[in-house]
């Protein structure tokens, strides 16, 4: 008959303390909203425990250190950076809504030669938009160099008519 013995107390204690410390971790990991690693955790901790508790696991006391450390330092990372490698973890998507909205419009940045300054003026019943670029100095309206340089630089929309002089609509408005 098996008796109860004193000295296996500490035994299980000590058992059941990284029992809980171990779950308190997996437990952790699932809150982060890491599921499926936390269920790697788990079977791995599972697997320890079988393996030292049990008496069917003995003989492979002395291969699972080599096999956990293999999971942990070479099996884990692999999956972990094939995990990222298909999800966006950067830290500018960890934004809100609004904030990320934000952090877009401050990203404005004109290319080189790309700032206009625009008119609107009316042609009938309609307008044409004018777009001229920004000049940072002063402009001399006397010299006809820079204005024939600014004026090249300058777009108009086109007409609404077309060279037989019927009036031409624009592809979004619907037909009067």
């Amino acid at each position: 008959m098996n008796r109860f013995e004193l000295g296996s107390v500490p035994k299980w204690i000590a058992v059941g303390a990284i029992a809980l410390g171990s779950l308190y971790v997996v437990w952790l990991m699932y809150l982060s909203g890491q599921v499926l690693w936390a269920f790697a955790l788990l079977a791995l901790i599972s697997l320890a425990f079988f393996v030292y508790i049990s008496n069917i696991g003995f003989a492979y006391r002395y291969l699972f250190p080599g096999l956990a450390g293999m999971a942990i330092f070479v099996v884990f990372p692999i999956l972990y950076t094939i995990q990222i490698g298909f999800t966006n973890y950067s830290s500018t998507n960890l934004l809100t809504l609004d904030r990320a909205t934000a952090y877009l419009l401050e990203q404005t940045q004109p290319g080189e030669g790309g700032a206009y300054t625009f008119s609107l003026h009316p042609a009938g019943s309609e307008f044409r938009l004018r777009l001229q670029p920004k000049n940072e100095e002063e402009e001399d309206e006397n010299d006809p160099a820079k204005k024939a340089a600014l004026e090249a630089h300058t777009f108009v929309t086109p007409p609404t008519l077309d060279a037989s002089g019927t009036r031409v609509l624009p592809a979004s408005s619907p037909p009067a």
